[in-house]
């Protein structure tokens, strides 16, 4: 940066004051004019002056004296000309004391954590660096951090402030690339050269093996069972193990492949249904039969107080209900809530004739009454199922029973006005030659 200031009325140039000042230094020990705007410590108007030698200068003959005349200042007047014409410079905008600079190039960014799926980068240290070397009116810094896509062209992910930032939603195994650079009010730096990193092996999780479980993949089932990090009765987002919905669907392999790997017959889900309940109800008699063998109860109840039978009977799967009562289950077992036996329970809930048929050939209690008093004909009264009435009916079902209130269940299909009910409770009566059922 060339210079001239005025120095008793003739012009100097930057050679003639840095030789005057570096004798002038000898003494005062005061920076050049170059010193002084290289370190960028503001305009010279600000230097301190010191006039302690000033007898020393005024005894001194400066060769510059001879050059200019025979002109003597002190060293403090001599500096303070040139302060006053440097700030007037500078007040003209004849040169800027503080150098404007754009950033200088980071080095890449730093690789943090990895994931399956996310990639976290920082640049902490080489922010720091930045602002050190830059002043204030440079103003405050910012990044940009660039992608490289598949098609080799990088665009903006990250534009701020910040010391770092994670990348998410990445694939898996999947290398990517990454530059960043600063910016600040003189301009943009260079771009860093990029940083390569690769995204981690996706974990193996209990959606994983329920996912497999869905497809019927036993292989993928096993592989998954074998790296030992998925635990094998882990639920799903409704809180059903594999077990359970391998049962549900009637996939026999996949059963018998979770069974023989030490899934848990017994477990339940949040409403405490088992995979025997949940079989029985999708009336999965093969699925029924592979986990009675492992160990599965027909005395479990769920939260609701039912047992696999109750759920068996609401599915309606006559031959899996008859198998299930000849393995065992009890026929007339209530339930832990109205105190229904499967055959109330059909009476309340579906109504199915050939369901009610199948208990009785089985030996249910036709007049067996719930918590309230009710009977099978009844609660059927009460639902309006016809067809499973006149089987109760031909079956000898006794209309003298009474409720907790007192009443028949002719007597409940008058107060309804149940007509067609009643018409089949009036034949009857008369076939039957039964008295005192009308009153």
């Amino acid at each position: 940066m060339m210079m001239s200031v005025i120095y008793n009325g003739m012009s100097l140039d930057d050679s003639d004051l840095e030789e005057e000042n570096k004798q002038n230094n000898n003494v005062t020990g005061i920076p050049t004019v170059s010193q002084t705007v290289d370190r960028g410590q503001g305009g010279l108007s600000r230097l301190t002056f010191r006039n302690s030698r000033k007898s020393s200068d005024n005894s001194r003959t400066s060769s510059k004296d001879n050059k200019y005349g025979n002109n003597r200042q002190s060293n403090g007047e001599y500096i303070q000309t040139i302060s006053l014409a440097v700030d007037s410079c500078i007040n003209n905008n004849i040169f800027t004391p503080f150098p404007q600079i754009e950033p200088p190039r980071p080095p890449p960014p730093i690789v943090g954590k990895v994931t399956h799926y996310s990639i976290e980068l920082y640049w902490e240290e080489a922010l720091a660096k930045a602002y050190d070397g830059t002043t204030k009116d440079a103003g405050r810094i910012k990044i940009c951090l660039q992608e490289e896509d598949k098609h080799n062209s990088w665009g903006n992910i990250y534009t701020g402030y910040g010391k770092r930032h994670t990348v998410t939603g990445l694939d898996h195994q999947t290398e990517y690339h990454y530059r960043i650079r600063f910016m600040n009010n003189y301009g943009n730096s260079e771009w860093s050269a990029h940083v390569n990193v690769s995204t981690t092996k996706e974990p193996l999780t209990g959606e994983h093996l329920h996912r497999a479980i869905m497809r019927k993949d036993v292989e993928e089932i096993e592989k998954i069972l074998d790296t030992g990090d998925v635990k094998i009765d882990v639920p799903d987002k409704y809180g059903f193990t594999g077990l359970m919905q391998a049962s549900q669907k009637g996939f026999i392999e996949v059963v018998e492949c979770l069974l023989n790997n030490g899934a848990d017959v017994h477990s339940k889900n949040d409403a405490g249904k088992t995979a025997l309940m949940l079989a029985s109800y999708a009336g999965q008699l093969k699925v029924v039969k592979i986990l009675r063998e492992a160990g599965a109860r027909y005395e479990d109840f769920d939260r609701g107080g039912s047992t696999s039978l109750h759920w068996a009977v609401d599915g309606g799967n006559t031959y899996l209900i008859e198998w299930m009562i000849q393995d065992g289950a009890e026929v007339n077992i209530p339930d832990h809530n109205c105190g229904w036996t499967p055959l109330l329970r059909c009476a309340s809930v579906s109504g199915k004739r050939d369901v009610a048929y199948s208990l009785l050939s089985k030996g249910a209690d036709i007049n067996i009454q719930d918590r309230d008093g009710k009977t099978a004909l009844m609660i059927a009264i009460i639902n309006g199922h016809l067809e499973l009435v006149e089987l109760l009916l031909k079956r000898n079902a006794d209309l003298t029973v009474k409720n907790e209130y007192g009443k028949t269940a002719y007597q409940m299909a008058q107060a309804m006005e149940k007509r067609r009910i009643l018409r089949s409770l009036d034949e009857h009566v008369e076939y039957k030659g039964l008295k005192g059922i009308k009153i």
